[in-house]
């Protein structure tokens, strides 16, 4: 005898929409705000074919629930003789159809590497006396469970593991998020010396948002022009890169202008870079030999 036409629902798009609805609402009711942040990729190693450089460039809100509702799973945090380790793994369930609804560019469902921002958003100290404020990754995304009820999945299941971070770049409008980066000032390129000064001029850096300190610097010149800036200090948890202004120049001169070098510029955020790998990969191994690591 088969199923009972009458109680199956598998092709019944009402009782999706009506059973999707109450998983929505469940998940509104006992869930909490989670923020999902896409991971931009710039560059792949040739060697490994992994990212040599990332950016995470905007960020949606979305509520979700833990389907362990009493801790985080993994080892938690211990003491290895690389220092403390946080190891912290979660399963988060969301809707998809809330998912979809986000409209990411590009996305037909949440994708393994970008990240789960969980705590106060506003928090410019990275959510300090808020809730967890701790950046996963998902390492996995699970679509069938549970096991196609009525015909149709209504979730995804998103396994992650405590983000570690590695100078990647954030610009997501999560305050909490961005001062990750903590940008500070490394050195000043001067595109125009300027023309004129008797004196040096007065440097001046953008402000740093509130709970960071602004950088400071003194101009160096000769010959009426600027060659320089001594950094006297860097400043602190910077989200952008500051910029610079100089004193402009005395009456017939022309004012300098400089650019700022940070200290997490674009040639510091590489991943697994192998350029020297990749020039002598062909005389590394003679990959001719049908077993190059063997004897045989």
């Amino acid at each position: 005898m088969t199923v009972s036409k009458y109680f199956n629902h598998i092709r019944n798009a009402q009782e999706h929409s009506l059973y999707e609805d109450l998983v929505i609402e469940n998940l509104q009711l006992c869930g909490m705000n989670f923020w999902y942040i896409p991971r931009t990729y710039l560059d792949f190693d040739p060697i490994l074919g992994e990212p040599r450089q990332s950016t995470f460039e905007s960020s949606y809100e979305i509520e979700g629930y833990f389907k362990d509702t009493m801790t985080f799973g993994g080892q938690g945090d211990f003491l290895s003789k690389w220092g403390v380790t946080a190891n912290d793994v979660m399963d988060l369930i969301i809707s998809k159809k809330r998912f979809n609804e986000l409209l990411i560019d590009g996305y037909e469902r949440p994708r393994e590497g970008d990240l789960i921002y969980f705590g106060d958003p506003l928090n410019g100290n990275n959510g300090t006396g808020s809730l967890v404020n701790s950046l996963f990754e998902i390492t996995f995304v699970e679509i069938e469970v549970p096991f196609w009820p009525l015909g149709k999945q209504y979730i995804y299941q998103l396994k992650c593991q405590m983000f570690t971070y590695n100078y990647e770049k954030f610009n997501t409008g999560v305050m909490s998020v961005d001062t990750l980066t903590n940008l500070s000032v490394k050195s000043v390129t001067i595109t125009n010396p300027g023309a004129g000064y008797i004196t040096a001029p007065a440097v001046t850096f953008t402000a740093a948002p509130t709970g960071g300190t602004t950088a400071t610097g003194t101009a160096i010149i000769a010959d009426g022009k600027v060659t320089g800036v001594t950094i006297t200090n860097p400043g602190s948890k910077y989200i952008f890169g500051p910029t610079i202004e100089f004193t402009a120049a005395p009456r017939g001169g022309t004012t300098a202008t400089g650019t700022v070098k940070t200290n997490i510029g674009d040639d510091d955020i590489t991943h697994g870079v192998n350029l020297g790998v990749q020039d002598k990969e062909s005389t590394l191994l003679d990959f001719s030999e049908n077993n190059p690591f063997g004897a045989m």
